[in-house]
């Protein structure tokens, strides 16, 4: 995957990025999808550091932009990068330049049970099972079955992620079945040979359950979510998950961000589900953290 930890713009040097009052919490603001991701993170960076305090909120990306430009946060957190209106509302209002550093990587992944003879769909495929325009298995190289649908609910960003970014102009479909964690998604499906689940993709899934190739294109090949493939950047069901700041970090907030990308920081990201940072993006991410 391409490494996605810049340092946005090229002006002259600025002014270092402000915090909060003294004693004042560091207001994280974002991505309501990413709202269990800054819980978790500043939980616990707060039990090792108590004289920190944190208050997460989520909000629009456009908001939670616009409540840096206006002093009124110290980290965005965001699933889309900024916008250049919002870069030029940051300079516009404070004179500096927004520092993004990515922090995570969402990875979506699409099952079957082990039962079902399809290996690999297309998006176009995909979209259609999972919008429900699709409702027999054999429209799309399967059995002759109806197709269930199961996936994550709202307390996982993975649908908002892929209908944002694989669905176009439909939506997933209101009929699929919901569940609140991977396990409880991954042992409904095994047990329904002709269900379809997206979730957050596993290596080590249950020997009943398949995680699907995914191509680009009908004649394109076919790419499963393996840790190579999505090391290499050729999965396709992938975003770059980002910290924002107003100019570069100091103190506190600067120590907070170099621990989220250390290996303890990275076993948070883990255990909210997402994939935590190649060695190189790690690396990239500390060298903006340390660009004078």
């Amino acid at each position: 995957m391409k490494s996605c930890a810049v340092l946005l713009l090229s002006f002259a040097a600025i002014a270092p990025a402000g915090l909060s009052a003294a004693g004042a919490a560091l207001r994280v603001t974002g991505a309501g999808t990413m709202r269990e991701f800054g819980d978790r993170l500043t939980e616990w960076y707060a039990k090792k550091h108590p004289s920190v305090q944190f208050q997460v909120t989520s909000a629009r990306a456009t908001d939670s932009f616009a409540a840096m430009a206006n002093g009124r946060a110290e980290i965005v957190q965001s699933s889309r990068r900024v916008l250049r209106s919002e870069v030029e509302a940051l300079r516009s209002s404070q004179g500096k330049q927004y520092v993004e550093v990515q922090v995570a990587t969402e990875i979506a992944g699409v099952a079957v049970n082990s039962a079902n003879p399809v290996k690999e769909l297309s998006l176009f495929q995909l979209r259609q099972l999972l919008s429900g325009s699709a409702k027999n298995w054999k429209q799309c190289g399967g059995p002759d079955a109806p197709v269930t649908i199961y996936g994550r609910d709202d307390s996982s960003g993975v649908r908002g992620f892929l209908e944002e970014e694989f669905m176009g102009d439909v939506g997933i479909s209101d009929s699929a079945k919901t569940f609140a964690t991977n396990s409880a998604l991954l042992a409904a499906l095994s047990q329904d040979p002709h269900g379809i689940a997206f979730g957050t993709a596993e290596s080590r899934p249950d020997a009943k359950v398949r995680f699907l190739g995914i191509k680009a294109s009908t004649s394109a090949d076919a790419i499963a979510p393996t840790g190579d493939a999505i090391r290499a950047g050729k999965y396709k069901l992938v975003r770059p998950l980002y910290f924002y700041f107003s100019g570069k970090p100091q103190g506190e907030l600067l120590q907070f961000a170099r621990w989220v990308l250390s290996p303890e920081g990275q076993l948070v990201v883990e255990s909210v589900g997402y994939y935590p940072l190649t060695s190189a993006e790690r690396e990239a991410g500390f060298q903006v953290l340390s660009v004078q």
